[in-house]
């Protein structure tokens, strides 16, 4: 197939005197700006994709930094009521279970695990108020 372009008189002539077949150089100069138009949009996309992974990232490492919060408020809760209990215990010689699990409700804390640590300990419990 064949094109016809317009190129201005004077930067064919200095064409002419570099190139010996300027049909070609056109050609090729064609094809080094097509495929570059290609390889951009090939990079846009890996752009993207890594922004996209670079937010995925992100977000998993947020979750994992919440859960690590979490988790260390869940163990000072539990110290603070395993504290207040061995206090109360202290004072009392005896600990009811119904003011041990408003406790653990009040810090969040698994109120079954608290008594077995207690028990482990041998504190001594009741099941009425020792207010």
């Amino acid at each position: 197939m064949r094109v016809n372009v317009t190129i201005d008189e004077d930067l064919k002539l200095m064409a002419d005197m570099k190139y010996n077949n300027l049909s070609q150089r056109i050609n090729e100069l064609l094809m080094i700006d097509l495929d570059k138009s290609d390889k951009k949009a090939e990079l846009v996309k890996k752009l993207h994709d890594i922004k996209l992974e670079e937010k995925i990232v992100t977000k998993q490492i947020c979750e994992m930094e919440k859960h690590e919060k979490n988790s260390k408020n869940g163990e000072d809760n539990m110290q603070a009521v395993l504290r207040w209990a061995f206090e109360v215990y202290q004072r009392r010689g005896v600990l009811g279970l119904n003011i041990l699990k408003n406790e653990c409700a009040n810090k969040k804390v698994d109120y079954t695990v608290v008594k077995q640590k207690l028990e482990d300990e041998e504190v001594a419990m009741v099941k009425y108020d020792a207010v």
